[in-house]
Formats: structure tokens, C-alpha cells, sequence
């Protein structure tokens, strides 16, 4: 079953991790472009 992993990091061989990452999955990776928008609550964590 085809999932979208996120992960926030510093990274110091991002084409080596990306190598690795398809290596390790069955598609080529890809970029998906987006844009986060974060709201004020009163009850944020």
C-alpha cells in the first residue's frame, strides 16, 4: 500500500539519503510542493 512519508531534518547527503530512500522503495522519488499554513489556538500543545 503506497504511503507519503514527511520528515524534518538537516540533512549532510541529501542526494545520498535520497539514493538510499529509493533504493529502498519501489518508485523513483519526487518532489511534492506545498505550502503549510498554521493557525493560533488557545489550546495548541
Amino acid at each position: 500500500m503506497p504511503s507519503n512519508v514527511e520528515i524534518k531534518a538537516r540533512l549532510r547527503d541529501r542526494a545520498g539519503v535520497q539514493a538510499r530512500a529509493e533504493a529502498l522503495s519501489a518508485e523513483k522519488a519526487w518532489l511534492i510542493r506545498q505550502e503549510d499554513v498554521f493557525f493560533k489556538s488557545p489550546k495548541a500543545a
